[in-house]
């Protein structure tokens, strides 16, 4: 019986070290930290302790972030396969950008993304702390008594933690009957499928100074920039008047600057734009794409059109907007154009294409 304890002890400690590696938590907790979110999706508050009698997936993601965008389907097929064996999947907001900080612009983007899952708004990261977290997305899964067994933080890992929720689940039932693991529901989500090289996510702010067109004389006020028309890969390059801040850029006309434009020579096959303005007065954004009018076969879900079909960005709220959709992975240059009114500009994402 004292060996029994003994090793049942070795094989706790070492599911919690394991746990513990992966977030640098604090391996003498016994369960997972608990919380209370009172501003949610789906849900009237979500506190962890009302789930300790289950097993619970937890899901730490910034819905404002678009490369966690491939994780929402198989978020949700978990769900809907396994909430008759007890699992509770539950999602925590955590956000990176200021507009996703706010109420409305986090609930549309997670209602965009079409998530099934209660969502808790993590407004200042208090419950990402208590997990010791350094990074999203992560997936923690919880046995019952809040105990963690499976941790991971990256992205194209979903049949292992589909694998992890069976194997706990057969655990508690020996005798369920669970479905096959799901197959990568695109072929971008195959680990074993190389992705192609894209342009990475490009930062407005002075923290990660992707523009290459400014320098720290600019930096937190308005200041005039002139496009030099270079053809450099993987910049941006502004033109018009612009306050270049620690996270974001903003254009605002004047008399001398009525428009402004971003200009980048990318490479993929879509494109996302996170872009705030005024409450109640979005501006008007045209895209164009290899030095002419963005093509309606490329317009991504975001894009409408004036009355001589020049496409534009339209925006109610400050979320993720898909601008580009292109048939096939390449290169391009993409311009953006503000005219009509002041625009605070996040990140442009490239999404990837897989190799054939």
């Amino acid at each position: 019986m004292r060996q029994f304890t003994i090793g049942l002890l070795l094989i706790t400690a070492a599911v919690w070290s394991a746990f513990a590696a992966e977030n640098q938590s604090d391996p003498s907790l016994p369960r997972a930290p608990d919380f209370l979110l009172r501003k949610c999706v789906l849900a009237d508050s979500l506190h962890l302790a009302d789930f300790a009698n289950q097993p619970v997936l937890l899901f730490f993601f910034d819905a404002g972030d678009i490369s966690t965008r491939p994780a929402y389907p198989y978020i949700n097929e978990w769900h809907r396969r396994y909430e008759n064996d007890g699992l509770k999947v539950i999602g925590i907001h955590c956000p990176q950008y200021a507009p996703l900080k706010k109420w409305e612009n986090a609930a549309t983007a997670i209602g965009r993304a079409n998530l099934k899952v209660p969502i808790g708004m993590d407004w200042d990261w208090d419950v990402y702390k208590s997990y010791n977290l350094t990074q999203l997305p992560t997936f923690i899964l919880l046995k019952p008594g809040l105990e963690p067994v499976f941790s991971i933080s990256r992205l194209r890992s979903f049949s292992e933690i589909e694998l992890a929720i069976q194997n706990l689940l057969k655990d508690l039932k020996p005798n369920t009957i669970l479905p096959f693991i799901l197959k990568p529901l695109k072929p971008e989500d195959n680990p074993e499928i190389k992705l192609l090289k894209s342009t990475p996510r490009l930062d407005f702010g002075y923290h990660e100074l992707r523009i290459a067109n400014c320098d720290s004389s600019a930096f937190g006020k308005f200041t005039p920039y002139t496009d030099p028309g270079d053809r450099i890969r993987d910049v941006l390059f502004l033109d018009g008047r612009w306050r270049v801040d620690e996270a974001s850029a903003t254009f605002e006309p004047d008399r001398s600057y009525t428009s402004g434009h971003i200009r980048v020579l990318y490479s993929g096959k879509a494109v996302w734009l996170l872009v705030d303005f005024p409450p109640g007065k979005p501006p008007r954004i045209s895209v164009k794409q290899d030095r002419s009018y963005l093509p309606a076969e490329a317009w991504g879900n975001d894009i409408r059109f004036d009355a001589v079909g020049h496409p534009f960005i339209s925006m109610r709220y400050a979320v993720p907007l898909h601008i580009v959709q292109n048939a096939q992975h390449g290169a391009h240059q993409l311009e953006l154009v503000i005219e009509d009114g002041v625009a605070t500009f996040y990140y442009v994402f490239f999404e990837s294409g897989a190799e054939k």
